[in-house]
């Protein structure tokens, strides 16, 4: 969704049907997300956050105007946005979903007391869930979030080392944005950035960005590998272009 809206947006060398195709998957996604998969957050929030990182990093004004009407709409209709909220949230399992999560978090920080500076060892906090109990229950169970999941396999170490690959991505994707040729490789950069930010978005509502086997199986690294590929798309673009930085 980010690389089609970023292509849509700034790749003014695509032909007008390629735009407006990409434009209209873009505008698919966020529809079947809002309003058809409402209740599923992970389907529709990191990709809205992924669009305004966009804004802001390829048309800072417009992203500002656009943060800016958004903040004024909801301020206008602030009573509506608090019922959409509050009805959201409840809606659902979302409530079951947000209390289980909580609870985990609680006893897998039981767990990760015994390590919090190398974590347990790959998936092997799972096998030690059914000693701390969840909700008056002593069952196996996952944290459903990408940072928690790391401090417990890997500890604040591994954390910190996952951070650092995160700066470093961000980074050179901020020095590219400028120094690419305008066009595929520009918009590519652009969506590659907001993508990112979506991605660490997502992570804090499920496992994501580094799937938990044992929860969704390996099944589930089919919706995680797409957004690394991606990633290391800005490391590839990075190489074509290193001979000729100023390039246009």
């Amino acid at each position: 969704m980010a690389l089609a809206f970023s292509q849509a947006m700034f790749n003014r060398r695509l032909h007008l049907l390629g735009r407006l195709g990409t434009a209209g998957l873009a505008c698919a996604a966020l529809y079947v997300g809002i309003v058809v998969l409402r209740d599923w957050l992970s389907g529709w929030l990191p990709p809205l956050i992924a669009v305004g990182t966009i804004l802001w990093v390829g048309a800072p004004r417009l992203g500002c105007l656009a943060t800016l009407g958004c903040v004024a709409a909801a301020a206008v209709n602030l009573p509506n946005v608090i019922t959409k909220v509050t009805t959201l949230v409840a809606s659902g399992d979302n409530p079951y979903s947000l209390s289980s999560r909580i609870a985990a978090w609680r006893a897998l920080a039981k767990i990760i007391c015994f390590n919090p500076v190398l974590g347990l060892g790959p998936a092997n906090y799972y096998h030690s869930t059914p000693l701390f109990p969840i909700l008056g229950y002593y069952v196996h169970f996952s944290s459903h979030n990408t940072y928690v999941d790391l401090i417990a396999q890997t500890g604040f170490l591994g954390l910190g080392c996952f951070l650092w690959f995160v700066w470093e991505v961000g980074r050179l994707g901020w020095t590219l944005r400028k120094r690419v040729p305008a066009g595929f490789a520009q918009a590519y950069v652009y969506g590659a950035l907001g993508g990112l930010v979506g991605t660490l978005a997502s992570g804090m509502l499920g496992d994501w960005v580094l799937p938990f086997v044992y929860n969704v199986t390996l099944t589930g690294f089919r919706a995680s590998v797409l957004g690394w590929l991606f990633l290391g798309g800005i490391v590839a673009i990075e190489r074509m272009t290193h001979a000729e930085p100023d390039q246009r």
